[in-house]
């Protein structure tokens, strides 16, 4: 589901401490070719083995949209950087008809709800995301200053089971 109106203003409180319960808003600004532009993401402050969780991230499209082929792909990884698991989606189907080339500047919050597996391996998890071509599954390129891994950004989030998530820093 891609809800309209959400403005830049949930930065602002990025770096204060969050309770338990709220979500953890992270600034994760991307360029990907067609114009689309990663501004960040929001997860959960906690994480528990088979939760549902629900993931927000917010994209700008500089260019009109007339159709997107593309998927979202998140890995999330131990302190030791193996893939714990891994969650992808399209974005294409999620965009409501405003997006193809009514309102290019216009800030657009994707949510995604998922179940954390059952059975974790460590007790945090960075998160690297990126996009793919849906009819060729090629990784898109980014364009940041956040660290890049085979086209994946590693997005400025920690998140721990049953802890507070923390932004390194």
């Amino acid at each position: 589901m891609i809800v309209m109106g959400v403005g830049l203003a949930v930065w602002a409180g990025a770096a204060q401490a969050q309770t338990s319960a709220a979500p953890l808003a992270t600034a994760a600004r991307a360029q990907f070719p067609g114009g689309i532009e990663l501004l960040g993401v929001a997860f959960p402050s906690e994480i528990h083995p088979n939760d549902r969780i629900r993931m927000k991230s917010y994209w700008r499209f500089s260019q009109p949209v007339q159709t997107i082929n593309v998927g979202v792909f998140m890995h999330f990884k131990t302190a030791q950087a193996e893939l714990a698991w891994q969650d992808d989606f399209s974005l294409s189907g999620n965009l409501p008809e405003l997006l193809r080339g009514q309102y290019p500047e216009e800030v657009f919050t994707g949510e995604r709800t998922f179940r954390v597996p059952p059975a974790l391996r460590g007790d945090s998890w960075t998160v690297e995301l990126g996009l793919f071509d849906l009819l060729t599954n090629k990784r898109l390129t980014p364009i940041t200053t956040l660290p890049v891994r085979r086209k994946a950004l590693k997005l400025p989030i920690t998140l721990r089971s049953g802890h507070p998530a923390k932004q390194p820093g």
